[in-house]
């Protein structure tokens, strides 16, 4: 787990206790915006729009006087504010080496001031907007998901309840995030303006859905991870990730959106940010399913539905508690006798009844050589061209003859495996595998 995210989870407790009911319920009010404001931006590819709506919402959920979005021209290496009839008549710009934005431009990090004017890198003429006077500020870069490049800079400024704190700084952080992939969309969409335009939509929508998968897991002492994803379509309903939790635990999920392509990769989108907001306050994992339930019944119309499985293991000693949502398969391979133990299921899929309710499943303990193989059902129900799936029992069968491998090495040949078994160029749905191993 990083620092950050640690001296987060370690003095969440401490901070709720200290606030007032009022912030508490304006900080609750924030992070249900900062959800919502995910669907938006996600549906929109007009740089103009999208700018409105990140800096509108985040004054409405960081609860500050002013925020400002500038945009980075890498051809003059300047950040600009662009004009906007009737709200600013003449465009904004600046260099890379003035103020607090400039800084915050070259070393791609976060910077919060309690009092900006007392601080060496201030510079009114580019930090301070016309009419307000700067009591508080927190300065971020949005960097493409991929490359780390300076998209631009979002400035909060005067907080309502005070100078901005710790918790307020990594909510920020998810927050810039997500509109750092709202503004690298539209400039894909622009860089590829000659193709047409559902072509575009979806090559860039597989761009930013790959960015989700985790490429590069947290260490975990004693333990490697490995990950693989093909989408059936240029883009699909699959989902896995490794998540750092409180006390130097980590969280495992994995989940399967109903149908294929577009629709479900958004739906995908939001039920991964409702995750990674609500692990902030929670890591049991019934209750992080119950509330991931009712964040997202109504994103689930229509019919749509989402198998997960969440898993949380403790790796001092060796334990992994889980709640499943319907998924698998999902499997516990012990060394020891050479079996496997399936992760049963402890609730119906999300979406199919309006107020879920999951209890936890047996515990388990991972001894050393033990694994956890999750995966979704393209994995298992894959065809050849004589109608037979690829199996449970052929999946048992490879990761026991591939045991001895480097972990990265056994995710390998269990891809090629099903995909030289799938009938066809391509399978006939979204394929995600992710491993863990204990190996002392």
């Amino acid at each position: 787990m990083s620092s950050t995210k640690r001296s987060l989870v370690d003095s969440l407790d401490a901070h709720l206790s200290r606030v007032s009911r009022d912030e508490l319920r304006a900080r609750l009010e924030g992070v249900s915006r900062l959800l919502d404001v995910v669907r938006v931006l996600a549906a929109d590819v007009d740089v103009q729009r999208i700018a409105a709506t990140i800096t509108r919402e985040a004054e409405t959920a960081f609860r500050c006087q002013r925020a400002r979005l500038f945009q980075y021209d890498a051809n003059s290496n300047q950040l600009f504010i662009p004009a906007t009839p009737g709200i600013q008549d003449v465009e904004i710009r600046c260099g890379t080496q003035q103020g607090v934005i400039g800084h915050v431009a070259r070393h791609g990090q976060l910077v919060n001031l309690a009092d900006p004017a007392q601080d060496p890198r201030w510079d009114p003429a580019t930090d301070q907007p016309e009419g307000v006077r700067a009591e508080s500020m927190l300065t971020a870069p949005l960097s493409t998901p991929q490359e780390g490049s300076l998209l631009g800079i979002l400035q909060l400024i005067n907080r309502r309840y005070g100078p901005f704190d710790e918790l307020d700084q990594h909510l920020f952080t998810a927050y810039c995030q997500h509109a750092a992939v709202a503004l690298d969309r539209v400039q894909m969409v622009e860089q590829l303006g000659n193709q047409r335009s559902v072509e575009v939509s979806l090559e860039v929508a597989r761009n930013i859905q790959r960015g989700f998968m985790p490429n590069k897991v947290p260490d975990i002492a004693g333990y490697q991870v490995a990950t693989w994803w093909l989408a059936n379509e240029a883009v699909g309903g699959d989902y896995c990730d490794v998540i750092p939790l409180r006390n130097g635990r980590i969280g495992l999920s994995i989940a399967d959106v109903s149908g294929h392509g577009l629709g479900p990769s958004l739906i995908m989108a939001t039920a991964r940010a409702a995750l990674h907001a609500l692990v902030l306050d929670h890591t049991e994992p019934e209750v992080l399913l119950n509330l991931m339930g009712r964040a997202i019944s109504q994103d689930l119309r229509d019919g749509r539905f989402i198998t997960m499985l969440l898993a949380v293991l403790d790796p001092l000693d060796h334990s992994v508690q889980y709640a499943n949502a319907g998924h698998g398969p999902a499997l516990h391979y012990v060394s020891a006798t050479d079996e496997f133990d399936a992760l049963e299921t402890t609730g119906t899929p999300l979406g199919v009844v309006v107020r879920p309710s999951y209890h936890q499943g047996w515990p388990l303990t991972m001894d050393i050589g033990d694994a956890l193989i999750l995966a979704t059902d393209g994995i298992v129900d894959a065809m050849d061209d004589a109608g037979h799936r690829f199996g449970i029992e052929q999946l048992q069968s490879l990761v026991r003859r591939c045991r001895s491998l480097p972990l990265d090495a056994i995710v390998q040949q269990l891809a090629d495996a099903v995909q030289a078994h799938c009938a066809g160029n391509s399978p006939p749905d979204d394929l995600t595998i992710l491993v863990l191993r204990r190996t002392y």
